[in-house]
């Protein structure tokens, strides 16, 4: 059976926000990025991916795929997308913030607070500058991740193709940063890369590059 993709709504259950954080986290679990960014600490690391998913699902949006083998209920989903649209910033509200954000960043050991406060947001504005400085005006994708069980079967390209076409519905760009291994994967979908940045993190250090995606017509997706 085909993957499919449904959109959890403001009122997603606790399960359901805890499956998604827990994907996010088993999914990077080896990431040099993402552990370093979370502190190293999986106790901390889940309540950082929660406060992700409680901020998109407030003001962002969260796509989930499963695959449906035929039961009489929907299945748990297996992988999740976090995007922002336009005239959002991801973590740019006190409603976002207060939503979990500001839980989990009192928790971070004292490097960690002020590297998110100090040298993680120039260090972002480079990111942004490569691609035009459309994250708040276009479509920017956070986070995107499979429970590593279920990897490899077409539910990463699910989420990409659902919510793309999302984002050709609004004829806006689309943007997101991923590390070098992962920039074939969404090159497939129309993604170029226009820059990359040794990014200075906690404790280490790590190449990023980041990627756009121009819209498509009605025209050209129907081809």
């Amino acid at each position: 059976m085909p993957p499919k993709v449904s959109t959890l709504t403001a009122e997603a259950s606790t399960e359901d926000r805890q499956r998604a954080a827990d994907i996010l986290q088993n999914a990077f679990a080896n990431d040099v990025a993402m552990l370093d960014m979370a502190g190293g600490d999986p106790a901390l690391a889940n309540l950082f991916y929660g406060a992700w998913v409680n901020a998109a699902l407030l003001e962002g949006t969260v796509d989930v795929v499963y695959v449906d083998e035929g039961s009489t209920t929907q299945p748990a989903f297996q992988g999740v997308a976090i995007w922002f649209g336009p005239g959002v910033e991801m973590l740019g509200s006190e409603r976002q913030l207060r939503a979990g954000w500001n839980d989990v960043s009192q928790r971070f050991p004292l490097e960690l607070s002020n590297w998110w406060k100090n040298e993680f947001p120039p260090q972002l504005t480079v990111c942004e500058n490569f691609t035009g400085n459309v994250h708040t005006s276009g479509w920017y994708l956070a986070l995107l991740a499979v429970d590593p069980d279920h990897q490899h079967k077409g539910l990463g390209a699910a989420l990409l193709q659902h919510g793309f076409a999302r984002v050709d519905g609004d004829q806006v760009p689309a943007v997101l940063e991923c590390e070098p291994w992962n920039k074939e994967f969404y090159a497939r979908f129309g993604c170029e890369v226009k820059g990359s940045l040794q990014v200075r993190g906690p404790t280490k250090t790590w190449s990023s590059s980041a990627l756009r995606r121009e819209p498509r017509s009605p025209i050209a997706r129907a081809l």
